[in-house]
């Protein structure tokens, strides 16, 4: 069996086909907020060569998106620099070794004015 023949098929099985669930903001300050989210089901083999996740921001209405990557099996990140006062969108995408899987629904996110809130 010629396996080069199967190679785009394979990368298309390769990448997470669920995105990340209940992305919410757990806590939202001037500067930073807290982002979690549940583990999307995965395979095991999708496990095997999972790697971590992508979060996404970008301020409402901006094209401009911000990419940090998460590169362990954690359910949250703390994304820092943030103007106060601000609704910045989020959504999450889970990553393999062959590529990024689809993102989840994005939620608006207001950063505060002085105070850190809790949801």
């Amino acid at each position: 069996m010629q396996l080069s023949k199967y190679k785009p098929f394979l990368f298309f099985l390769s990448v997470p086909y669920e995105s990340p669930p209940n992305v919410v903001a757990a806590s939202v300050s001037d500067t930073y907020m807290n982002i979690t989210w549940d583990h999307p089901s995965l395979s095991p083999e999708m496990w095997n060569i999972f790697q971590g996740y992508e979060v996404y921001i970008s301020r409402a209405g901006i094209t401009q998106i911000n990419v940090t990557q998460v590169n362990e099996p954690v359910n949250y990140v703390l994304i820092p620099g943030l103007e106060p006062l601000v609704t910045y969108e989020v959504s999450v995408a889970a990553f393999t070794l062959t590529g990024v899987g689809k993102k989840s629904e994005v939620i608006a996110v207001n950063t505060t004015f002085g105070k850190v809130t809790f949801k």
